[in-house]
């Protein structure tokens, strides 16, 4: 018995994959336990998608590695990707290939490819392989990134295709060059894998160059820490690598390209007919409301638009993190927008409990099984929130900013939740460093939503006590003046929310009665006092407070007038 080509179905048993086929052209079924050949089995009709996809993931290791003759990528260049190829066992020519994708230091899935020339692919010709079905190959690395692990250089080029990356990498060693070589798997895979990019000095983005592919290669640089993309050219009559690759000098070409490679241009001066295109080209933002119980801040702010950040402050126990976990379960019971949740002091054992809590309506050890199983279906079940665990590894060694736009460009997340941003600012130091610093990261939060249509909610904490002595945690309201960090804070947000409690009130109901006010609307400059609203910690729910006329408010429940 020879080297093994493929495994395909059986026409004795039934199995759809059982059959080995080896290169002497002796067969083996692994489910009927017999031998033969093919050409001594009872007459049968076998299709090319017969012949192609059809292996499980656990024998796609046992499949030989050859080289991609129709691709002109060489044997040792396939071998170092670990590339494995199936061959009809009648013409002994490849009939597909399986590119490995790899996730925590191990090969989790193939991404499985007709061998076609270039161009001639179509639907079917490209399908996916799992050693778990469940998980599929989330969080993978992009295909190469396990030879080239997050953060091992300083520069990685990256192409749109495996096939790409292949002859990138094969040009560049023919001129003696070692340089690290991934693949995205198509022109906006960089989405899911944004972290991993993230973590080197530079990003070289060899993407093809027609229109599409340059266009691409542009958001890709956009989506990246400023300064750290560029993007490699060569010329436009050879599409991808792969085309350069038949090019005699296409090695000198690529080379060339990457050490030629340049930041993408700015943007320029705005004037005449293009000012006037803008504005033609302009739409309303598109805003989502606050809770209904908010209805006088639904009033004066609409609620939150994309492309802004809202920032709400109170002090220390004031309840921030009650109203942030309300409209959390709001957004995603009311809305269809995406939701992200960084918390940067709790464990995600505590976030997630608080959810459940506030859908629930109860403590979460008050609830049966079958409530809490409804709880999480209608809102982490809704594959619509998503909590970044503090103490993962996407946490370590990678910044806010790259979270953010984690969530955002790998998990589709229309707004953020970030509590609370002044940790961060407090990691960056006080003196000049860290103040410029903090401008830096609110500068960078600005153009993130800008450029993407997200909306951030960010949650500050208070450097003082208030006007006249009275803490915050006594009622006292905060002012603008109030916020903790640099003066960027204040400036950049588009809306602030300030919230003031008296924790030291004599009668309990007061003691959770939360005043709201606008301190900055940047839209329209409607700002002042808004809701009034009371916090029933037994149902997790706000209602209208009533009037504090010293009494404890039972003389006429009179309510407050704004």
């Amino acid at each position: 018995m020879g080297n093994l080509l493929r495994m395909g179905p059986c026409s004795v048993c039934g199995s759809r994959d059982a059959l080995a086929h080896y290169d002497d052209g002796s067969t083996y079924c692994f489910s009927g336990k017999h031998r033969g050949r093919r050409d001594t089995q009872p007459n049968r009709s076998f299709e090319q998608e017969e012949l192609t996809g059809m292996i499980e993931f656990k024998d796609v290791a046992r499949l030989p590695i050859r080289d991609l003759p129709l691709r002109r990528i060489d044997k040792a260049t396939a071998t170092l990707y670990g590339v494995r190829c199936e061959v009809d066992p009648e013409t002994g020519q490849p009939t597909g290939y399986y590119f490995p994708l790899h996730r925590d230091g191990a090969c989790v899935g193939y991404q499985w490819k007709a061998a076609k020339k270039p161009g001639e692919r179509g639907k079917g010709d490209t399908s996916r392989v799992y050693s778990d079905p469940v998980r599929k190959t989330t969080g993978c690395l992009p295909f190469g990134g396990h030879l080239s692990p997050p953060g091992s250089g300083r520069m990685v080029i990256v192409t749109e295709g495996a096939e790409d990356c292949m002859a990138a990498t094969q040009m560049l060693r023919e001129k003696g060059r070692k340089y690290r070589v991934v693949s995205t798997l198509g022109t906006d895979g960089w989405k899911r894998t944004l972290e991993y990019f993230e973590s080197f000095e530079k990003v070289a983005i060899a993407f093809d160059q027609d229109e599409a592919g340059r266009e691409a290669a542009k958001k890709f640089a956009a989506a990246l820490t400023p300064g750290k993309a560029v993007l490699v050219q060569w010329p436009e009559k050879y599409n991808d690598p792969n085309a350069l690759l038949s090019n005699r000098n296409g090695a000198d070409l690529f080379l060339d390209g990457v050490n030629n490679a340049k930041a993408p241009e700015q943007g320029g001066i705005i004037y005449g007919e293009a000012a006037w295109s803008v504005i033609q080209n302009y739409s309303e933002p598109e805003y989502i409301p606050y809770p209904p119980e908010f209805e006088v801040l639904n009033e004066k702010l609409k609620g939150m638009r994309r492309g802004e950040i809202s920032l709400w402050t109170s002090g220390t126990g004031c309840g921030k993190s009650a109203f942030m976990r309300r409209i959390k379960q709001h957004v995603i019971q009311n809305t269809t927008w995406r939701l992200g949740d960084v918390e940067l002091e709790e464990s995600k054992e505590k976030t997630i409990r608080a959810i459940l809590q506030y859908q629930g309506r109860k403590r979460l050890k008050d609830m049966t099984p079958e409530e809490k199983r409804a709880a999480w279906a209608a809102t982490y079940g809704t594959n619509r929130l998503f909590t970044v665990d503090r103490r993962s590894r996407l946490s370590k060694g990678t910044s806010l900013l790259s979270q953010m736009k984690h969530l955002h460009y790998g998990y589709g997340c229309d707004i953020i939740m970030l509590d609370h941003i002044t940790l961060a600012q407090d990691e960056m130091g006080e003196g000049k460093e860290g103040l410029a610093a903090q401008d830096k990261m609110m500068a960078d939060l600005l153009e993130l939503v800008e450029s993407t249509g997200l909306h951030i909610a960010l949650i500050s904490h208070l450097r003082k006590s208030g006007a006249g002595g009275k803490s915050f945690e006594e009622g006292a309201m905060p002012s603008l003046d109030d916020l903790k960090g640099s003066g960027s804070v204040k400036q950049i947000a588009f809306d602030i929310i300030a919230l003031g409690r008296n924790l030291q009130h004599a009668d309990p109901y007061f003691q959770n009665v939360t005043n709201m006010r606008v301190l900055k609307n940047r839209e329209d400059g409607n700002v002042g006092d808004a809701d009034r609203l009371f916090y029933d910690k037994a149902t997790y729910g706000f209602d209208k407070a009533r009037e504090d006329n010293g009494n404890g408010g039972d003389d006429d429940g009179a309510e407050r007038e704004f």
